[in-house]
């Protein structure tokens, strides 16, 4: 209950323009004065900008009370995900099922008894078509997880990501398709750097470009080097003495075959090493030799011919364009960098062309949607052509001596109609909820893929390489 001072206690001495307030009543006093007057401006109020009733400086904050007073952190349980798991190539080569078959064959010669007969001449002699046998084996993908009972349970408390075995589930499965993607991406050859003989660790710039059990050879080598530990600590077998800046090319694959593979032939310069004619990347039974240019079995390769690097240009891919066409193919598909896609964007706004709109067919399980329909994506295209950017688009690394730098990415001129995916059989989820035989007290669990990459001609393919991010040349 509020007493209110008789009237008579109340100094007149604020009237009189002293500069000394005092309230008529505990609602004045936290309000200040209304209306204004010579003591709106005085150190009265209620946690205003000048409210102490003493005029005191205080210049230290002593003993208040903080945030920390009050809140404790706790976090959602949603993980966000600052990496970038785009997977543009692996979703847009064609997935059919295996089938009851691991090899194909590939006509590479035609019947040459064609001729003009007269009346009474013989008939020619009996021709043949050349038929080349090609076979792959599918490669088993696995990602491994696991998630302690102690994790599982304090996930679920204040401040955790829920359950800890969805979490993991789902990164993992991510992760899964990522890795099949940087596979399917990979560059066929790449720059090590230290010399090693036997056993050695090596340093390497980016390791995404080979799995265990990959196997590679040294330009002016014969002898195979074993992938034995891949991620960011890859360890390579060596069986020779080797050079300080070695560049390796990949003999066969674990895993799958990436398109870099595919499109390869042999004879080539790479990153300042001269390839022989007997030296090439392999892919299925295609090893040694068997990749020569020109014939039926290697790709479409264009490169500067002394490996140093130059801008993309318009006329590169014209050129890879014709030479598909040449074949007997129709490019549906331009796979690159996105620096290289910025720098034909660039070429042709300078020129005041610009990129139109083209629809590109979703292909799965052997079928393809409809150009026109909506369940197409639309996308760049240079002359009718889609282009698809891929951050893991094939790349490799420079010699130290030329400026040990990123090379730009690869740009694939391709036919899809003669390259898929096929699946062994679907990715499984397999899972063990046995402590004893997990070791562990927790759970473990797997993700599986069994499928390759499957190319039916190599002349319908085509690959621009020893590229500039654009901008640098060295």
């Amino acid at each position: 209950m509020t007493t209110k001072l008789p009237l008579s206690t109340i100094s007149k001495s604020a009237m009189s323009g002293t500069g000394v307030y005092q309230p008529r009543s505990i609602l004045d006093w936290l309000q200040r004065m209304p209306g204004g007057g010579p003591a709106a401006d005085l150190n009265y109020g209620y946690f205003g900008p000048q409210s102490s009733i003493i005029r005191k400086d205080i210049t230290t904050a002593g003993d208040t009370f903080v945030g920390t007073d009050f809140f404790t952190n706790t976090f959602g349980a949603k993980v966000w995900d600052s990496l970038n798991s785009q997977t543009r190539l692996f979703n847009l080569i064609r997935k059919v099922a295996w089938g009851n078959t691991t090899g194909y064959r590939i006509r590479s010669g035609r019947n040459t008894s064609t001729q003009p007969v007269s009346e009474t001449a013989a008939l020619p002699t009996i021709d043949k078509p050349d038929l080349q046998t090609i076979f792959v084996q599918p490669g088993f993908i696995v990602t491994s997880l696991g998630v302690s009972a102690l994790a599982q349970f304090l996930g679920t408390l204040e401040g955790g990501i829920g359950d800890a075995l969805a979490v993991a589930q789902e990164s993992a499965m991510i992760d899964h398709v990522k890795r099949i993607n940087q596979m399917l991406t990979a560059s066929n050859n790449q720059r090590v750097v230290a010399g090693a003989s036997g056993n050695s660790n090596v340093t390497v710039v980016d390791a995404t470009w080979a799995s265990v059990g990959d196997v590679f050879r040294e330009a002016g080598q014969s002898q195979d080097i074993v992938c034995t530990v891949g991620g960011l600590a890859l360890t390579l077998q060596f069986d020779q003495t080797t050079t300080t800046d070695r560049i390796l090319y990949a003999r066969s694959r674990a895993g799958i075959y990436s398109v870099d593979d595919v499109v390869q032939q042999t004879g080539l310069h790479i990153n300042g090493s001269t390839f022989s004619g007997a030296e090439a990347g392999g892919y299925g039974n295609l090893v040694v030799a068997d990749r020569d240019p020109l014939a039926w079995n290697a790709g479409n390769v264009f490169e500067s011919g002394d490996a140093s690097l130059r801008h993309l240009s318009t006329g590169m891919i014209d050129q890879a364009i014709d030479t598909v066409r040449r074949n007997g193919g129709e490019p549906d598909l331009i796979a690159t960098g996105i620096e290289q896609l910025t720098r034909l964007g660039t070429i042709l706004q300078a020129n005041q062309h610009f990129i139109g709109e083209g629809t590109f067919q979703v292909k799965q399980g052997g079928e393809g949607t409809l150009l026109g329909y909506p369940t197409g994506f639309q996308v760049a295209t240079y002359k009718g052509i889609p282009c698809w950017h891929d951050f893991d688009t094939a790349t490799s690394y420079q010699q130290a001596a030329t400026g040990d730098a990123k090379r730009g990415a690869n740009a694939y001129v391709l036919d899809t109609r003669f390259i898929e995916m096929p699946v062994l059989f679907t990715t499984q989820y397999l899972e063990s909820r046995d402590y004893l035989q997990n070791n562990m007290l927790g759970v473990k669990g797997i993700f599986l893929t069994a499928l390759q990459t499957r190319c039916y001609d190599f002349r319908k393919q085509s690959k621009i390489s020893d590229l500039s991010d654009g901008i640098n040349l060295t």
